[in-house]
């Protein structure tokens, strides 16, 4: 009894199924192993893209903060989005800037303060690595229904409006 009561984690094809281990029981989703199943598939996928990311002088943490800047230009801000400390946003940034992937200005009226925009170079390889995680994910999602994948955007929609 105990056996139909454990939650069943269980791979099929490209996808992670997700239930109760009884099929009379309503389908419930075990939300630790959804996350667990999400990061494994995230980590797979940018470990992949990596060695490509190298050649282009990024990194995946690079590459994400290179995609926010149009909408995140205060490092506090970027810190927030990306859910790092801010220690890791300045080395990031400063890096990033040595590169010449993005330029530092000043806020006007506050020299504390300054906005980061992204530089020619760095919407290059921005595009460039955005390319390799897009050809990346499309290899794993291959197959999937479009009904399904539609579902799944409409989740992870969901899941970041209830940040």
């Amino acid at each position: 009894m105990a056996n139909k009561q454990a939650r069943a984690v269980s791979r099929r094809g490209s996808g992670v199924s997700l239930g109760t281990g009884s099929s009379s029981e309503n389908a419930r989703v075990d939300a630790w192993s959804l996350l667990l199943a999400n990061i494994a598939g995230l980590t797979g996928m940018l470990a992949s893209v990596e060695p490509g990311l190298t050649r282009l002088g990024l990194d995946h943490k690079t590459l994400f903060l290179l995609s926010l800047l149009g909408t995140h230009d205060q490092p506090s801000a970027l810190a927030r989005a990306l859910a790092v400390p801010r220690p890791t946003i300045t080395a990031l940034v400063k890096r990033a800037e040595e590169r010449e992937l993005l330029r530092r200005d000043a806020v006007r009226g506050d020299l504390r303060r300054f906005r980061l925009t992204i530089t020619p170079k760095g919407r290059e390889v921005l595009g460039a690595g955005r390319g390799l995680i897009e050809r990346a994910m499309g290899a794993r999602i291959e197959g999937v229904s479009k009904s399904d994948l539609e579902a799944f955007a409409r989740v992870v929609e969901a899941i970041g409006r209830a940040h």
